[in-house]
């Protein structure tokens, strides 16, 4: 039994982050444990044309992560009560400018970036659960995001574990 407490904060202020996955808001309350995880794997030319993965002869690259509890109940996320004013704007791929969570019985967000094969979970497993808070937003300002797969505002009230995914990695082929 493991509940995210709430949240009930008047923010105000101009926020700006440049680069990949860098985002400018995040708030969240999760119950049954999670957070933010955020991967990247460097790629170097390899001679030919191509690249290999830094620091190893090739292959390909995996970066399973977690986020969420097992086994366990009453895990709700708590209230989001959240006043903004301010500017928030974002620059880079996967940047995304405001998000707002409320989670029950875990998860969060994972940004990866360079890998080859995603494997995340994003909540609880073996009959976890819990539910969602009630989100309050006010913005008083603008939020600008320049940058594929750069969402400007993500709310999120989720109950039984889950959160938000972000990664560069494409479709397969073949």
């Amino acid at each position: 039994d493991s509940r995210g407490g709430d949240i009930d904060q008047n923010r105000s202020g101009n926020v700006g982050t440049a680069g990949t996955g860098s985002k400018g808001v995040s708030i969240q309350t999760i119950g049954g444990g999670g957070g933010y995880y955020s991967g990247s794997v460097k790629r170097v030319p390899d001679g030919t044309g191509g690249a290999q993965l830094a620091g190893a002869g090739g292959g390909s690259s995996a970066a399973p992560v977690t986020l969420g509890p097992r086994g366990s109940t009453g895990n709700s996320g708590g209230h989001v009560d959240l006043d903004y004013d301010g500017d928030v704007a974002t620059t880079g791929e996967l940047a995304t400018g405001l998000v707002v969570q409320t989670i029950g019985a875990g998860g969060g967000q994972a940004t990866y970036t360079g890998v080859d094969n995603l494997d995340a979970t994003l909540g609880g497993s073996g009959f976890s659960t819990g539910n969602g808070g009630n989100i309050e937003f006010v913005n008083a300002g603008d939020v600008r995001t320049t940058g594929e797969r750069a969402d400007g505002l993500i709310l999120q009230s989720i109950g039984g574990g889950g959160g938000l995914g972000l990664s560069d990695v494409g479709p397969r082929e073949g």
